[in-house]
C-alpha cells in the first residue's frame, strides 16, 4: 500500500494553523503515512505552538527554517524530506475530512501520473469540500 506524505508549510497565522493541525491530530491516519510541518520562520507565538503541539503529538515531524524562504522554497524543501509515494502539499490554513488518507489512497490506485487535491472549507456553513482530479498515465483525466 503507498505511504503518503503531508507538507504543511506554516508562516504565522496561528490561529488557522491550530485548525488545521487539530484536524490532523484527529483525523489523519499516521498507519498510512507521515505529517510533515515546516515552520517557514514564523513568529514567537505561531513557533512556539508549533514546538509543543509536535512534542506532545511526536508523529508529527517539524522542520525548522532559519529564515523565511518563502512558500515555494519551503514546499520543495518539504518534498526533498518526505518519504512518502504520494505527496500532499497541505496549506495551513485547511481542515483536512475524515477519511482523508483513504480516499486520496484509493485515487493513487488508479495508476495516476498526477493526483491535484483541493481542499476547500466554506466559512458560511463551515463545511469541508475535498476535489480530486488524476491524470491518468494514458492522459485521460476524471474528477472526484
Amino acid at each position: 500500500m503507498p505511504k503518503i506524505s503531508v507538507i504543511i508549510p506554516v508562516y504565522n497565522a496561528l490561529e488557522d494553523v491550530k485548525l488545521c493541525i487539530e484536524s490532523i491530530i484527529n483525523k489523519f491516519n499516521f498507519e498510512l503515512g507521515e505529517v510533515i510541518a515546516i515552520n517557514d520562520y514564523s513568529n514567537n507565538e505561531t513557533t512556539d505552538y508549533l514546538r509543543t503541539i509536535t512534542n506532545m503529538n511526536p508523529q508529527i515531524q517539524l522542520i525548522e527554517n532559519t529564515e523565511n524562504l518563502g512558500f515555494v522554497k519551503t514546499c520543495n524543501k518539504g518534498m526533498k524530506i518526505a518519504n512518502g509515494d504520494i505527496v500532499v502539499l497541505l496549506n495551513s490554513d485547511t481542515k483536512i475530512p475524515g477519511e482523508f488518507c483513504e480516499i486520496i489512497i484509493k485515487c493513487f490506485y488508479v495508476f495516476c501520473l498526477l493526483l491535484i487535491v483541493i481542499i476547500t472549507m466554506d466559512f458560511i456553513d463551515f463545511k469541508i469540500y475535498l476535489w480530486i482530479s488524476c491524470l491518468y498515465r494514458k492522459g485521460k483525466g476524471f474528477g472526484y
